[in-house]
């Protein structure tokens, strides 16, 4: 049975306006069972459908040598027994992983989204990883929007969903782990959540800027 217009517009804002940053935080020492519940077919079918994201400039050639796709974003794609393992080596190789760890001892799933900035034109300083330039400017908002629409993905099939900006996940180390070129950036760890009824027991952090939000009319005006 096919939804009208206005139904599918209606599910899709329904969605957006109840998707809510959520944290989950277990324990390493206890993480959640590995269930396989969130499989990799429908983690590639959200990556899939999000990836319908627009995209106003093609990934540069330079990153073209491999795989010829000229969306500039890719991703790498963890299950739950993935998490649960890159915890266990973190814990082992003793390396500091903060709240990354527990996260990754209670997610279904983990996105490592990262984007692809264009070749710098000019000697960067120490603290810039990328040319501040207008191209690169588009392939940041093409890859967040990719990485919001994925967001949304999870959220619309049942999952809760948390966009991380990686914290140690962007290290040199990880990107080596997963065959990650030191050309990309990461934009986002998007951690997938079970379901609140089916992890009851697990402490859920909200975004700290979920109460903070304002009215409409304070940051949009008609002409």
């Amino acid at each position: 049975m096919k939804h009208s217009a206005t139904e599918t517009m209606n599910d899709t804002h329904a969605t957006l306006r109840s998707r809510r940053t959520a944290k989950m935080l277990c324990p390493p020492e206890t993480p959640l069972p590995v269930t396989g519940n969130l499989s990799k077919e429908r983690i590639d079918n959200w990556i899939d459908v999000a990836g319908n994201a627009p995209f106003h400039k093609p990934a540069h050639k330079n990153h073209l040598s491999d795989i010829r796709a000229f969306e500039p974003w890719r991703c790498v794609k963890l299950t739950d027994g993935d998490c649960r393992a890159l915890a266990s080596e973190l814990i082992a190789n003793d390396m500091d992983a903060g709240k990354v760890l527990d996260m990754l001892s209670a997610a279904d799933g983990l996105v490592l989204v990262t984007w692809l900035p264009n070749p710098s034109t000019r000697s960067l300083m120490e603290d810039e990883e990328f040319e501040a330039s207008f191209d690169n400017m588009e392939n940041i908002a093409a890859a967040s929007a990719f990485t919001q629409s994925l967001l949304i993905a999870g959220e619309a099939d049942g999952w809760r969903t948390y966009w991380s900006s990686g914290g140690m996940l962007r290290r040199e180390e990880i990107f080596e782990k997963y065959g990650i070129p030191n050309t990309q950036i990461l934009i986002g760890a998007v951690f997938f959540f079970p379901p609140e009824d089916q992890a009851e027991s697990v402490e859920t952090k909200p975004g700290s800027l979920a109460n903070k939000r304002a009215p409409l009319a304070d940051w949009s005006r008609w002409v």
